[in-house]
């Protein structure tokens, strides 16, 4: 079941706030080229980033799930990212690339033995490790049942990470930004949840301009549908509303920031 409340405004704070980034920065870099035209803007970085910022946070959305187990594992962007290269062709591909490289460049260091010793040995690591994951996936094409669902997923899982241009190191090992950060976070989240078969079953999404839009499993508010009694169906959705105040609490309170931060920047640059 989905519900929708639309409350569309003819320009959002952010839009509006973004431009006020953009005019203050053309006008401070305008400024700084006056007196020193090779002086590298550190303010129009900073722009940059709070401009980047807010165009990132112009949708709060809230999940309530029923979990039947909590990861102790914390999660690592990076670790997330290797270790699903290592599930998939495709994958295992980009790491033998990798390999290729960081091989390349160890032969063009080689004044440096100790630090080529070090790395050879990681790089025989990593190459073993291809090497067995390989051998794993060896008639990959004729896995049936729960095998080949979780395949799939590590197939889907790996088709949107290799979407990504991630900064890389020699070794092949990424170099996330704050949003790649974020976006594989929400794909090792989405794989927790498949692995272990927990359920979404309320959801909110609330969008800077007004559009609300809620959705629930037919479990918590169809009768005919309802694998869950009463008291249950409604502890679910206090807890999930109760969660939806506060992240809209907080939420706002970080728009209201950078717009304060945007006022001030203003203000300095009259």
């Amino acid at each position: 079941m989905v519900n929708r409340n639309s409350n569309n405004q003819p320009k959002s704070v952010v839009k509006q706030t973004q431009n006020n980034v953009v005019n203050i920065a053309a006008k401070k870099n305008e400024d700084i080229s006056a007196n020193d035209e090779e002086k590298p803007s550190i303010f129009k970085k900073f722009t940059t980033v709070l401009e980047y910022i807010l165009q990132d946070i112009t949708r709060l959305e809230v999940n309530t799930i029923i979990v039947s187990d909590i990861p102790v594992d914390n999660f690592d962007a990076r670790n997330f990212y290797e270790d699903l290269m290592f599930l998939t062709p495709d994958g295992l591909k980009v790491v033998r690339k990798s390999l290729k490289k960081w091989d390349d460049y160890i032969q063009a260091n080689q004044a440096n033995k100790e630090w080529c010793e070090n790395e050879r040995e990681q790089h025989s690591r990593i190459s073993s490790r291809c090497d067995k994951a390989e051998q794993s996936l060896i008639g990959v094409a004729s896995f049936t049942g729960q095998q080949q669902e979780r395949q799939q997923l590590y197939q889907e899982l790996t088709d949107q990470v290799l979407k990504l241009n991630f900064l890389k190191d020699h070794r092949g090992r990424i170099k996330p930004d704050a949003s790649s950060i974020r976006f594989l976070r929400q794909l090792w989240e989405y794989q927790q949840n498949v692995l272990s078969g927990d359920r979404i079953y309320a959801q909110t999404r609330l969008e800077l301009d007004g559009d609300l839009t809620n959705r629930f499993l037919e479990d918590l508010l169809l009768p005919s549908h309802r694998k869950l009694d009463t008291s249950t169906a409604k502890t679910i959705l206090d807890i999930h509303f109760g969660a939806v105040r506060n992240a809209e609490e907080q939420w706002t309170g970080l728009i209201q920031s950078c717009v304060d931060l945007i006022g001030k920047l203003a203000s300095k640059s009259k």
